[in-house]
């Protein structure tokens, strides 16, 4: 059995302890330290905000040698494919291939209204993860590729 840490990111998790959280997942054995990808509190407390979590992995890759780093989970509604493949593909290079990507169809439409995002309908937003789920394994096992969906569209990408 693997025993991981995910914490609940959104509700104001500051650097320091980021940091000291990694420290101990290191002493203490564990296998692994998730975060949850979202931009602000989903508990309606507006105070309170969230550092991006796939920019605190790559630092704190840099910080660990052992633990398992990754997201649960990062929705498929804030970013498009291709840019998230590009930033794991970053993290794993930065942590020497310690990442873990944990994706999801999206949830909470009022953080989306908040940062702008659209917040589709669960059928579409489940089509989108698969099609998301398609786009990024093509990108980490083909040279080139083209991808021509109902939701993403990519030319000759690249994401090694």
């Amino acid at each position: 059995m693997q025993l991981c840490l995910m914490v609940e990111t959104e509700d104001d998790v500051t650097w320091p302890q980021w940091a000291r959280l990694a420290e101990g997942c290191e002493r203490y054995g564990l296998h692994g330290l998730f975060g949850a990808d979202h931009y602000g509190s989903v508990y309606e407390r507006r105070d309170q905000g969230s550092l991006d979590v796939w920019t605190v992995l790559a630092a704190l890759a840099t910080r660990t040698r052992r633990i398992r780093l990754g997201t649960l989970v990062s929705p498929v509604t804030f970013r498009h494919p291709s840019v998230l493949a590009k930033v794991v593909t970053t993290v794993d290079h930065v942590s020497g291939g310690r990442v873990e990507l944990g994706l999801g169809a999206g949830r909470y439409e009022p953080e989306h209204r908040a940062y702008g995002f659209r917040y589709p309908p669960v059928g579409e937003r489940l089509g989108m993860l698969a099609e998301y789920l398609r786009v990024i394994h093509a990108q980490w096992t083909e040279e080139n590729v083209t991808f021509h969906g109902e939701h993403f569209l990519l030319e000759g990408c690249v994401a090694r």
